[in-house]
């Protein structure tokens, strides 16, 4: 069983996504959404937004390796986390603080 599909922020860019992926490069899918999924526990860990960012590019240029098209859809993955992914990663630190100060409230 395959994970679910992690690259977007939202139902309608994760569908987005996923049909770009499923039409240009569907052998890389999953090694792509690998590196979503660790380009998203990445951001919950708060481990800095450009280490998060270059790992997450770097992934994707090692997925794609070798095929112009996916090459192309990973840089532009790339460039939409570098450009847009700053609400993203405050939000997962937000909830990241909220979750550490409820654990601590809850004596755990």
């Amino acid at each position: 069983m395959q994970p679910e599909w992690e690259c977007g922020t939202d139902n309608f860019t994760k569908e987005l996504a996923k049909k770009t992926i499923q039409l240009t490069c569907p052998n890389d899918k999953t090694q792509i959404n690998a590196c979503c999924i660790n380009h998203d526990s990445c951001y919950d860990q708060q481990n800095g937004r450009k280490n998060c960012d270059d790992n997450f590019c770097g992934c994707l240029k090692n997925a794609t390796y070798g095929n112009k098209e996916c090459s192309t859809d990973g840089k532009l993955f790339c460039k939409a986390v570098n450009v847009f992914g700053g609400p993203a990663y405050k939000a997962a630190g937000k909830q990241k603080t909220t979750t550490t100060t409820s654990s601590m409230a809850n004596g755990i």
